[in-house]
């Protein structure tokens, strides 16, 4: 059976599609969602004014947390931890 990954970020009041991108399901989510980020977070920010990222754990990886650098956006976060990755 094909699986697919799709990965979507959408504006957060009405839930209107931004940007999203249909992926092999053998491809890595985690490698994806950061190159995702690196490409449209900073349009994201200054265009729509990003202040939110919430995602699954794809986004916690040593790389992407440092390519988010200073962006201080509250972020949701594994269960798994005892408190946010900022």
């Amino acid at each position: 059976m094909n699986q697919v990954i799709l990965q979507l970020i959408s504006e957060h009041q009405a839930g209107i599609p931004l940007w999203m991108d249909a992926l092999s399901g053998n491809s890595s989510d985690k490698e994806s969602f950061r190159q995702t980020l690196n490409a449209h977070l900073e349009q994201l920010h200054d265009g729509v004014g990003l202040s939110l990222i919430v995602a699954d754990s794809a986004l916690y990886t040593a790389k992407t947390l440092q390519d988010l650098g200073d962006f201080r956006g509250s972020r949701a976060f594994p269960k798994r931890l005892e408190e946010p990755v900022n």
